[in-house]
């Protein structure tokens, strides 16, 4: 009887031994989980962190930029510089990297791209036919006349351009970078549903005549019976275009009749920059 109880209790201690043993082998490998789970844990925050600091990093240093090169928005007028909106240049484009002077940004965050020389500008913007001067441009000869009322006004001529009558269109004497413009009015008085038009600004080689029309601007309207009854489509840009190419506005043949007859609703020009 003595015998079987010593055998129970070492049978005890030994089963108690490997649970000590079985437990403390189970503490030491969550403790190396938890420890290898920290040293991890800690590595991404520092990467995190790292990450954090140099975006933001970028961020104040595209600040920087943007304000060395910046003006104020709200100065910028018509009498001291143009400015356009230019999203689509993306964030990391300087002024240098373009032909404006200065690149800002809106209050509401939207990049504005500035040109600043009045006395080039101003001819662009603040032109205005002399009040006197009635008849279109054909009617008038080759130099129409413009207001002298301000120092920064320009005379409007045909130099470095001509004019072809038959398809009114211009064709480029010498290469250089021009600011084109085109505008139609149309008139669809009482039409249910105004149709789908399109609205160009095409060149092409005058040497190569047959070649396809590139479109250098282009604009749709209507399509729908909620569209305006009367409507002017506006294009214009700036492109370098060279000596050679001939340059034409041109609407989808359908819209021809709701063209509006005022002789100064439509119009289509350019001028060298």
């Amino acid at each position: 009887m003595s015998s079987l109880r010593r055998r129970t209790e070492s049978t005890t201690n030994i089963l108690d031994d490997n649970d000590t043993n079985i437990w403390t082998n189970r503490q030491k490998k969550i403790r190396g989980y938890l420890q290898k789970s920290f040293i991890v844990n800690t590595i991404l925050l520092v990467a995190l962190v790292v990450l954090l600091i140099f975006k933001v990093g970028l961020y104040e240093k595209d600040k920087k930029t943007l304000k060395d090169n910046e003006v104020s928005f709200g100065t910028t007028n018509s009498n001291n510089g143009v400015c356009i909106p230019c999203d689509s240049l993306g964030s990391t484009v300087k002024a240098n990297d373009t032909l404006f002077d200065s690149i800002s940004r809106t209050e509401d965050g939207r990049k504005i791209c500035c040109y600043k020389d009045q006395e080039y500008m101003q001819k662009m913007i603040s032109r205005m036919m002399d009040p006197m001067i009635t008849k279109p441009a054909l009617d008038i000869g080759t130099n129409l006349a413009w207001t002298y009322k301000y120092d920064h006004l320009g005379t409007a001529h045909r130099n470095d351009v001509t004019y072809n009558e038959k398809n009114h269109s211009i064709e480029i004497v010498e290469t250089n970078i021009y600011f084109v413009y085109s505008a139609i009015t149309f008139d669809f008085g009482d039409v249910t549903t105004v149709g789908l038009y399109r609205h160009k600004i095409k060149q092409w080689l005058k040497l190569l005549p047959k070649t396809e029309r590139q479109p250098l601007l282009r604009s749709r309207f209507g399509g729908s019976s909620e569209t305006r009854r009367v409507y002017t489509s506006f294009l214009c840009g700036t492109f370098k275009l060279d000596s050679g190419l001939v340059v034409q506005s041109e609407i989808s043949p359908e819209a021809i009749k709701h063209v509006k007859k005022s002789k100064y609703a439509n119009y289509f020009g350019l001028f060298k920059i």
